[in-house]
């Protein structure tokens, strides 16, 4: 992971300050218990003592925090688009500060919280996030993968005994010696194997130890090593990618929620405006300065604007359902979001020529590549012949009419070769080689998609800051031109209709002027969850105060 002098001492303790096997390879599961702010306080720090409190072996290999990530540079590459600078025009008119905004009234959450961060809305989603605990499963199942894959470099111990009786033979061959009629010659004479039955019922206790030590094998067991370690990089490159999204979809909610209040509060301005213009007509009419058609008219009106109010309720109230599920607590009133725009690169070109180095979606991709290679190796190099080293130690205990110990000691070097396997191994290359081509495949497919979004981003968010200024303008012209015609239009100068169409076009030019706006901060946060940035913009540009939860703790579920 590319280092820089702002990056946040949490994300550098967490790559590069430990010796515990899977912290390093995971370091998305650092970041993402890093990034739990809420870890100051009791209710997590009980919560979190169970996870904390499970200690890991050591493991010397792994990502090396100085080498920084893989190398992105892959053979199925694709070319680079055309350098094609989506420059960015100055912003000038942002999202408002919706702290003083009313809260809707709803279910109280588990936990409450006010004058949220975004800063802090994401570290509470990540540390709270169930797709931080999968990554974190995955990439302990792939460290211990690496384990697997380095047995076959140590010795195998195997020890075996038995007892039980004897139930034919004579366990031997032996002979009898018979003395001739003049007692003095003596004859051994042989007896058949099953003749003499002193087998049957003799008690027997056997006792086998036997090792075995790989000594060569043409490299196949270092290549499974590499896939193995290749596949828990790559694990862990998407527990980063993992955080990214994450982050990406808790900003996104911050965001929307704050959009959806800052509509309501306008659809309910715009209702009070026309509703005051109905009671202005309701005057005049009864002075007989208006006709019952002109009151229909702005009644009409008012009836819409309520139905706008009603909907964007029901639009804010998915967006504040939507923030509680992925923040787990009452979003409350929002602090303005942190201002993103000097953490952009410079334009799209030089946006994914960063993401080629360090997003952990496009590292991940290439991890991926390259442990399929290691695997098609250490099949191929597999079909070659093993040397080895074994031992082995017998004792046999025999009971019965030929009571006796047997002993038996060797140590043999052996070679081990498969002449046929039903086509089994070709089969396995074939294989490998296809999960290669897959893996390029989908390399190429994540720089595209990469790509893509980065430059649709950039074209967002030219367009919403080409169009700010004019925005702008036409709010101020739509609000003075309002004003001006409700004086004209008690004075008699100005119809119904142009009031009414006056404050139809300054609520639009509103409503515009918030929607765009939204639309830039969106596209920035879209940018940097491309390039492999958002966690650390967050956390770099979360100025505002935090929110502090109450003390009741929440129940983990064992």
């Amino acid at each position: 992971m590319l280092m820089s002098p702002t990056t946040p001492s949490w994300i550098r303790k967490a790559w590069a300050g430990t010796a515990r096997r899977a912290v390093r390879p995971a370091c998305a599961l650092a970041i993402a218990a890093a990034l739990a702010g809420c870890k100051s306080t009791p209710q997590w720090k009980a919560c979190a003592a169970a996870d904390e409190a499970t200690p890991r072996p050591a493991c010397s290999s792994g990502l090396d925090a100085s080498a920084g990530p893989p190398p992105a540079a892959s053979p199925s590459a694709p070319a680079k688009s055309a350098k094609r600078d989506l420059t960015i025009p100055p912003s000038i008119n942002e999202p408002v500060d919706t702290a003083s905004l009313s809260p809707e009234a709803g279910t109280n959450g588990p936990e409450l919280a006010q004058n949220f961060s975004m800063g802090e809305a994401v570290r509470r989603a990540l540390a709270r996030s169930p797709q931080i605990g999968l990554a974190s499963a995955l990439t302990s199942e792939a460290e211990a993968g690496v384990s697997v894959a380095r047995a076959p470099f140590f010795p195998k111990v195997e020890v075996s005994g038995g007892s039980g009786e004897g139930v034919d033979g004579l366990y031997r061959a032996s002979s009898r010696t018979v003395i001739g009629a003049d007692k003095l010659t003596k004859t051994n004479v042989p007896i058949k194997y099953w003749d003499n039955r002193n087998a049957t019922g003799a008690w027997r206790t056997d006792s086998n130890m036997a090792g075995t030590q790989l000594l060569y094998d043409f490299g196949a067991t270092s290549a499974d090593v590499e896939r193995a370690v290749k596949t828990r990089d790559s694990q862990a490159l998407k527990g980063m990618a993992t955080v990214e999204d994450v982050a990406l979809s808790a900003a996104q909610a911050y965001a929307s929620l704050q959009q959806s209040r800052e509509l309501l509060a306008l659809a309910k301005d715009n209702l009070e405006s026309l509703k005051g213009i109905a009671s202005l007509i309701n005057r005049n009419e009864q002075n007989g300065n208006g006709t019952q058609a002109d009151l229909k008219r702005v009644q009409a009106r008012v009836a819409d604007a309520e139905a706008i109010v009603v909907d964007q309720d029901y639009e804010t109230k998915l967006a504040i359902e939507r923030f509680k599920r992925l923040v787990q607590a009452e979003p409350g009133a929002l602090r303005k979001a942190p201002d993103l725009r000097a953490a952009l690169p410079a334009n799209s070109n030089a946006a994914f020529d960063e993401a080629i180095k360090r997003s952990p979606r496009i590292l991940s991709a290439v991890t991926t590549v390259q442990s399929a290679r290691a695997e098609a190796d250490s099949l191929r190099l597999g079909d070659l012949p093993k040397i080895s080293a074994e031992g082995q130690a017998d004792s046999k205990n025999f009971r019965g009419q030929n009571t006796r110990t047997d002993v038996e000691l060797r140590l043999m070097l052996t070679m081990t070769y498969k002449l046929a396997d039903g086509g089994l191994s070709f089969a396995k290359r074939e294989q490998a080689g296809a999960r290669v081509t897959q893996a390029e495949m989908k390399l190429v497919s994540e720089k595209q998609d990469v790509e893509a979004d980065i430059r649709q981003a950039y074209l967002q968010l030219a367009a919403a800051r080409a169009k700010a200024a004019g925005l702008s303008e036409g709010v101020a012209s739509s609000a003075k031109a309002r004003s001006l015609y409700r004086e004209q239009f008690q004075g008699g100068k100005r119809s119904l209709l142009e009031l009414l169409e006056v404050q139809s076009s300054y609520y639009t030019a509103r409503y515009n002027q918030v929607t765009n706006a939204y639309q830039e901060q969106k596209a920035q946060l879209t940018i940097l969850k491309s390039v492999g940035r958002l966690a650390t913009a967050l956390e770099n540009n979360d100025k505002a105060p935090l929110a502090r939860a109450p003390a009741s703790p929440r129940k983990r579920k064992a």
